[in-house]
């Protein structure tokens, strides 16, 4: 985005607690006027167990979203 185009931002979150990691594709997530998302990617929620105990949201092109439990933390 350039300076000359607004963003509506739909919601914040205060900061995390310790020992949870967001880890993801993007520093914002912005979607066209169609409704898809400008990027597909995923984002990756580890709490500080380390193994297959986070959780993935992967976001697709058409703007479909999808949990995948069980990813790997390290």
């Amino acid at each position: 985005m350039d300076n000359s185009e607004s963003a509506n931002i739909v919601s914040t979150q205060q900061a995390l607690a310790g020992g949870l990691q967001i880890t993801v594709f993007a520093d914002t997530i912005t979607f066209n006027p169609n409704g898809r998302p400008a990027a597909a990617g995923d984002i990756k929620v580890c709490d500080d167990r380390k193994g297959a105990y986070g959780n993935t949201v992967t976001l697709n092109a058409t703007g479909r979203v999808r949990l995948e439990k069980g990813s790997n933390c390290t």
